[in-house]
């Protein structure tokens, strides 16, 4: 799908948002009023990489925000021209936003929140290597998105070429396991939880993605919405950020927040946990060239034209990821 724009742009500000938050307690009180604003955002998948918002409205940070954030589950392609029409107001597909942007539409990046691929890859149990994929499916949840483009990476960095395989889209976590546990297809990645389901099912793990190429996972919205609601952009951004630290700082209890989001065992949430969080962003920041090499990479996988304008520094998306960052540390609510 290519997006008709005037300007074609990309913006993003993710640096210099280092947190210095610590909050402390299972449940955040709520410091606003009983005011609550409805917001949608839009997942490819129910997997851990996107439970911030059920684990914020858990602990209270939603309230806290005045926000409550719907979760939708979309394709990444359908989720962007949703986002577009105005039908979401964020998506969880950073490097897809890129890809949009660079063919025209009016979308922007306004946080990291993992800057390493949480993906492990798993095969059938026949399958003894990369080697065996020759000629072989594989799937992903969509053809074009940030986790086909890990995948590839990772089989390019073990001697299969485009050609040797055949990358077929097969829907999210649930629909690929099922495809990969019946034979339709022989490999795919999955982050956790879904992982440790597939092995515990009996399929085998051919390694960690992280361990061949780096990709960036966090959130989008448009330029009208950074533009026109700010201070809307600026809660989520809280939320996200708050949780973020959350997180890290209560290791049990997210766990047992995990154990029942995904009805598991103590054990499979606590290797769950221990995959997913050295992938978080530490800062929520991206390097120059990181942008660059995500900028290049779906340039050359679009065929946008080299001559596409991108954006990279200050604009709209720092000004909002900083205030979010001064009212995190010291309170401040305006510029």
């Amino acid at each position: 799908m290519r997006f008709k724009r005037s300007v074609s742009f990309f913006e993003t500000g993710c640096a210099a948002v280092c947190l210095t938050l610590f909050l402390g307690g299972w449940v955040v009180p709520s410091v606003r009023g009983a005011e609550i604003e409805t917001i949608r955002a839009a997942v490819p998948t129910m997997a851990m990489n996107f439970m911030h918002t059920a684990l914020a409205r858990k602990v209270g940070i939603e309230r806290q925000e005045g926000i409550a954030v719907e979760i939708i589950l979309m394709r990444v392609s359908t989720a962007m021209a949703a986002l577009i029409a105005g039908d979401i107001d964020y998506n969880f597909a950073f490097e897809s936003t890129v890809n949009a942007a660079l063919q025209g539409a009016p979308v922007i990046g306004i946080q990291v929140m993992q800057d390493k691929p949480p993906y492990m890859i798993i095969a059938r149990p026949e399958i003894k290597g990369f080697a065996d994929l020759k000629g072989k499916i594989v799937a992903q949840n969509d053809t074009i998105s940030v986790a086909a483009y890990v995948f590839r990476q990772v089989l390019r960095a073990n001697g299969l070429k485009d050609k040797d395989y055949s990358m077929i889209g097969a829907g999210n976590d649930p629909q690929r396991l099922t495809a990969l546990v019946t034979g339709r297809i022989q490999a795919t990645t999955f982050s956790p939880p879904t992982h440790l389901v597939a092995l515990k099912a009996g399929m085998k793990s051919l390694g960690l993605a992280k361990d061949y190429t780096r990709a960036a996972n966090g959130v989008g919205t448009t330029l009208k919405k950074v533009k026109d609601n700010r201070e809307q952009v600026r809660r989520f951004l809280r939320l996200l950020l708050k949780t973020d630290r959350w997180m890290k700082s209560h290791p049990k209890e997210t766990i047992d927040f995990i154990m029942s989001e995904y009805k598991l065992d103590k054990e499979t949430a606590a290797s769950s946990y221990d995959l997913f969080i050295p992938t978080l962003s530490d800062n929520g920041q991206i390097e120059d060239d990181y942008i660059q090499e995500i900028i290049e990479r779906w340039r050359q996988q679009s065929g946008a034209p080299a001559g596409v304008a991108l954006a990279l520094n200050a604009g709209a998306s720092r000004a909002v990821l900083q205030r979010a960052w001064r009212s995190i540390v010291f309170g401040i609510s305006r510029s």
